[in-house]
């Protein structure tokens, strides 16, 4: 077992002070990263929309947003959210080349339960919220979901089960629970393969060779 293979560039260390000085975030309130595929999540938006738009004023966020939202959902998603009271605390974007650095930023992830989205967030040790896609194939996501929830590195959330209030509750527990926290972060830490990509490569050139000397 190798683990998924993952750019360097995603991977740890990195400075969060600066991340979220390059996100345009408050160094000292807490992030939440939010991001479906690359071209967003429909499901998760629309939760996310309205748990934001039921926010009456700043004080009921506790936490800021950097919200990736796709690039075919984002001109619809910036229009609500200037509307919104709390929008001074939600940064958003079509897409992030540099997921290393949104990373850096957050304390807690909701994503989709791709085997790439969870290996990087589980490399940053951070706890996640893993929204599988109710159609991947032979339902793939939900199988990676159950496998970091079982380990206790995060919550797997049926987007059947998607709603604002039950996202907010999950977000929240999160949050405001540090021994909660904490332990999520270190399950994820423990999952973490951050060296998949070389021990992979190690395996392909030990094949290489085998298939050589037989040949030969």
């Amino acid at each position: 077992v190798t683990g998924v293979p993952l750019r360097q560039d995603v991977l740890p260390p990195g400075d969060r002070a600066q991340a979220r000085a390059h996100f345009g975030l408050d160094p000292e309130v807490p992030v939440l990263l939010v991001f479906g595929a690359s071209q967003g999540a429909r499901g998760l938006n629309q939760a996310l929309l309205e748990f934001l738009r039921n926010c009456s004023s700043p004080s009921d966020l506790n936490w800021q947003v950097l919200w990736i939202t796709g690039t075919d959902k984002y001109s619809s998603v910036v229009s609500q959210v200037a509307e919104f009271p709390c929008a001074g605390k939600i940064r958003l974007f079509p897409f992030v080349q540099e997921m290393g650095m949104a990373y850096a930023a957050a304390e807690v992830v909701v994503c989709r339960a791709s085997s790439s989205s969870l290996a990087e967030a589980a490399a940053w040790g951070l706890p996640m919220i893993a929204v599988p896609y109710l159609y991947a194939a032979e339902d793939h996501q939900r199988h990676n979901a159950r496998y970091y929830a079982a380990s206790g590195a995060a919550i797997l959330l049926d987007e059947r089960e998607l709603t604002a209030v039950r996202l907010r509750q999950e977000v929240s527990k999160i949050f405001e629970d540090s021994a909660l926290r904490q332990g999520m972060s270190q399950a994820a830490l423990g999952l973490a393969r951050p060296q998949a990509a070389d021990e992979l490569a190690q395996v392909v050139l030990e094949l290489a060779r085998s298939k050589r000397k037989l040949i030969n």
